[in-house]
């Protein structure tokens, strides 16, 4: 028995971006409920031809989105195995927040509905680094975090603050080889400025915007 040709709506109407939103929930509960499976890779073909039937990108069109899932799963590519990747090399997820999160992490906190604390990593298991599928990967505490206290670290900061004359940049902790590095100090306080801020300082240059 052949299969019923599909009445899409008009090319590029307000209609057809709306059948493609729902082609893509429709992807998405699929995805959730048996991933891996041919019902997922069944939705995903007909999210992919009938966007392109309509003449609308499938992966431009919740890049953008206000809905931070819509524009997380804009930007993973699935590979071999279950295996899934980040389209960009640079591992940064921006939030709806305003700050930015490690893709991985995101992931397996809103797939098993957990908040991790600043000392959990999210690694990969699989044997593939690049893969951030959270049925991938595990959590576990990095050592090198916890290597420095909040107090050492926040006292590198004051002794810089000293020599400088003022709160030191990101760049200016860089140049002075101390550590932990600088991105060390946004996982533990939440961001440089608020690191800057904790140890009793005034952000400076870049800081400034910031504050």
């Amino acid at each position: 028995m052949s299969r019923a040709i599909p009445v899409l709506p008009e090319p590029r109407s307000q209609e057809a971006h709306e059948h493609v939103k729902r082609l893509r929930d429709e992807l998405y509960r699929v995805r959730a409920e048996n991933p891996g499976s041919g019902y997922e890779l069944d939705a995903f073909v007909r999210y992919m031809h009938e966007s392109a039937l309509l003449g609308l990108s499938p992966t431009a069109l919740p890049q953008y989105s206000p809905v931070e899932s819509d524009r997380f799963f804009a930007r993973v590519v699935e590979g071999p195995d279950r295996h899934r990747y980040w389209s960009n090399n640079n591992l940064v997820f921006p939030l709806n927040n305003g700050r930015s999160q490690n893709p991985r992490r995101w992931w397996w906190q809103h797939e098993h509905d957990v908040e991790l604390t600043l000392y959990d990593d999210v690694t990969p298991t699989c044997g593939d680094r690049r893969c951030i599928a959270p049925w991938h990967c595990q959590v576990g505490r990095q050592a090198a975090r916890l290597r420095y206290s909040d107090e050492h670290m926040l006292g590198g900061l004051q002794v810089l603050a000293m020599r400088l004359g003022h709160g030191p940049s990101e760049s200016e902790w860089a140049a002075s080889g101390r550590k932990p590095t600088a991105s060390n100090f946004g996982l533990r306080f939440g961001s440089w400025t608020k690191a800057i801020r904790a140890a009793g300082l005034t952000p400076h240059g870049r800081g400034r915007k910031h504050a």
